[in-house]
């Protein structure tokens, strides 16, 4: 069973400051509003994370998709 660090250090969960969702809806982008903001990448049918970024700026309040 994995430990939950926010419960057993008795610190407030991350806030999340945005979201979105990708065109297909497999796909879920994350940010939490903490300095500096970690960006996350989520499958959105598994829930599983894919990738975590750390952002240059000091809060990400919006998330957007782009068709490249």
């Amino acid at each position: 069973m994995p430990i939950d660090y926010t419960t057993s250090l008795n610190l407030p969960p991350p806030q999340v400051s945005a979201l979105a969702l990708d065109g297909s809806n497999s796909l879920l982008a994350s940010a939490q509003a903490q300095t500096p903001s970690m960006l996350r990448l989520w499958d959105f049918q598994t829930g599983d994370c894919l990738s975590l970024f750390r952002s240059p700026v000091h809060t990400v309040c919006s998330l957007r998709w782009v068709r490249g």
